[in-house]
């Protein structure tokens, strides 16, 4: 499980410490639940996490406005020029994604997980790791 989740472990340590603030959609509680019962999982369990995990998320919705000003720009992956548009909102300095490439045209640059946590160490010689305490 550690290796599995280890990025998301030590985002959520970067935030305890003050270093990042951490936005997700709302529409990402929407597709995590709907993978995550795909799986079987217990939907009260899942909305439990989704309280406990407002303690360290902050949540970014995007109005009328902020659809037609997507639809206007003409990606060719409107879903990440909504996620790049919500960036915008929230004044991002990054967008942490598995797939950089789709933010090309995102004047928020996009950031892997492992490049994320590169940027602390070469721009403050600060570095994250995650030691099991078990």
């Amino acid at each position: 499980m550690i290796a599995q989740f280890g990025k998301t472990f030590l985002m959520v340590g970067s935030h305890i410490l003050g270093d990042t603030v951490l936005w997700a959609s709302a529409k990402s509680f929407t597709d995590i639940f709907y993978v995550l019962m795909r799986c079987d999982a217990d939907p009260s369990a899942l909305q439990k996490a989704f309280i406990a995990s407002l303690d360290f998320l902050n949540v970014c919705a995007l109005d009328q406005d902020d659809i037609a000003d997507a639809a206007v720009q003409d990606w060719p992956d409107f879903e990440d020029c909504l996620i790049a548009a919500g960036a915008a909102k929230v004044e991002a300095d990054f967008i942490i994604a598995r797939d950089e490439a789709g933010f090309a045209c995102s004047p928020i640059p996009a950031l892997s997980p492992d490049a994320f946590f590169q940027h602390p160490q070469e721009t403050r010689n600060i570095t994250y790791n995650f030691e099991p305490l078990l």
